[in-house]
């Protein structure tokens, strides 16, 4: 006779307990230290945004000027005037916010009023809305409710002094610690993330910088298009309009809505005018401008932008959304690499994983490709430490094959081009903002010492060979 089935029982051991309990008190306790460190994280990541945006610039002045000079010169110019302009600014628009506030409310009532629109102005409550909205554009522009805002007053000097800090620390070591990070990685695994942390930079970064751009343009367009027209608050309402610029497509239309308003409760043609050069502008700037900046880096789009510039300026004022947009395209070019070519291992070949050779590659660039990772670090073990040349490869003297032409190209692309006429110790700074493969840096180290024009010259130089004329 067959024995009767047995029952699984669930124990749960008094070790078990304690453990779930301690993770969730130290996950509780990790948030409340996140909630303290808010506003302090918040510095940090807008020092990090700053040195992003700036490294560029600071790249092109440090090939004409010494780099120590070229940091203080950008980055604590471009702090200095962002500073002076918001101190001067600041009160203008303290002033004009509270006119809006005042008139905004009067000119809902007399649009319901009127006969055209009165009725479904009414229907809406128009006023009503109008008055709510005046009311709390403050303190979505500051962050937070009244009372954070007075906190974050009176910590306002002392944030300005930690990200200037912090700006300088991250624009003269940011690339040693980002390359520090992915030497912590498995070998096979850093030069695909060398190249993902250089296309995060140049696109999610040139995103950023080129949207700021946009929006100072469309904000001073507006707050002279204000003064034209005689509207009350033209700085609040071009700063309105810069802010709603980041939204690609209709952000400058949106944000141009409270100024044609005001336009048109002076004079209706006037209203109409103001409306269509903003359309016009809006038109240019997405099809010139806008296509070009994407085209060069990523595309955000109109819902992610919205989603997290307004979650950012909930959580964290004007800077909030900056940050949010910033974040929101380095999350989009992650994806968006790691979908066209993803982050790929290399195997015990030196090839990446579940690729064959190509047919465009010559079987020793194959074999080669953990040699590019390593940076010759084989060839200084093996006793040519010592070599004059930097550890070049070369299969026959004077004449170039495709992994030759791969290994130039990925040189030229490792330095930027604003950099020449430089010396080595130029090229290597610009290689590492670059994040350049370990065999560039190897090289560049190794390079005589002179001024290289380009990197036609400074390949010839290291000892690469070039393409023969054919008879």
């Amino acid at each position: 006779m067959a024995g009767a089935p047995t029952t699984a029982r669930l124990t749960v051991r008094p070790t078990s307990i304690a453990a779930a309990v301690a993770v969730v008190a130290v996950t509780l306790l990790a948030l409340r230290i996140l909630e303290a460190a808010q506003r302090v994280l918040g510095w940090a990541a807008m020092a990090v945004a700053i040195a992003g945006v700036l490294a560029p610039a600071v790249g092109r002045l440090s090939a004409r000027v010494p780099r120590a000079l070229a940091i203080l010169a950008v980055v604590l110019g471009t702090l200095l005037t962002i500073g002076f302009v918001g101190f001067r600014v600041a009160s203008d628009v303290t002033g004009q916010v509270a006119t809006i506030q005042d008139e905004a409310p009067k000119l809902a009532e007399r649009i319901e009023a009127s006969r055209r629109f009165g009725e479904a102005a009414s229907t809406l409550r128009l006023s009503e809305r109008v008055g709510q909205i005046t009311e709390e554009v403050p303190d979505r522009l500051r962050g937070g409710t009244p009372a954070e805002a007075l906190r974050s007053a009176t910590t306002r000097g002392l944030a300005v002094l930690v990200v200037t800090v912090l700006s300088l620390f991250f624009v003269l070591h940011g690339a040693k610690l980002v390359d520090g990070a992915i030497r912590q990685l498995p070998p096979t695994r850093q030069a695909g993330m060398k190249q993902l942390a250089r296309a995060v930079h140049r696109r999610a970064f040139g995103y950023a910088a080129g949207s700021l751009a946009m929006a100072a343009a469309a904000g001073v367009s507006a707050f002279a298009v204000a003064l034209v027209t005689d509207v009350p608050g033209p700085a609040a309402l071009g700063l309105w309009v810069a802010l709603w610029n980041i939204v690609p497509i209709l952000g400058t239309v949106i944000g141009a809505a409270p100024l044609v308003g005001f336009a048109a409760a002076a004079s209706v043609p006037k209203g109409l005018a103001t409306a269509a050069l903003f359309v016009l502008y809006q038109v240019a700037e997405t099809v010139f401008v806008q296509r070009r900046i994407e085209r060069r880096t990523i595309r955000v789009g109109p819902f992610l932008t919205v989603a997290a510039g307004f979650g950012g300026l909930e959580l964290y004022g004007l800077a909030g959304a900056l940050l949010g947009v910033l974040a929101t395209a380095v999350v989009v070019t992650v994806l968006d690499e790691a979908a066209h070519r993803g982050v790929p291992a290399v195997d015990g070949r030196g090839r990446p994983d579940g690729m064959e050779q190509t047919s465009k590659h010559s079987a020793r660039m194959d074999e080669d490709m953990q040699k590019d990772t390593r940076g010759g670090m084989e060839a200084r073990e093996a006793g040519r430490a010592d070599d004059a040349r930097p550890d070049m490869v070369q299969q026959q003297p004077g004449v170039m094959d495709d992994y030759d032409a791969d290994r130039r190209a990925e040189l030229a692309r490792s330095i930027e081009p604003h950099v020449f006429p430089a010396r080595p110790e130029q090229l290597l700074e610009s290689a590492r903002g670059q994040f350049a493969a370990d065999w560039i840096l190897d090289a560049l180290s190794k390079a005589p010492d002179q001024t290289y024009a380009n990197t036609q010259e400074l390949w010839k130089a290291l000892g690469g060979p070039v393409e023969q004329k054919r008879a």
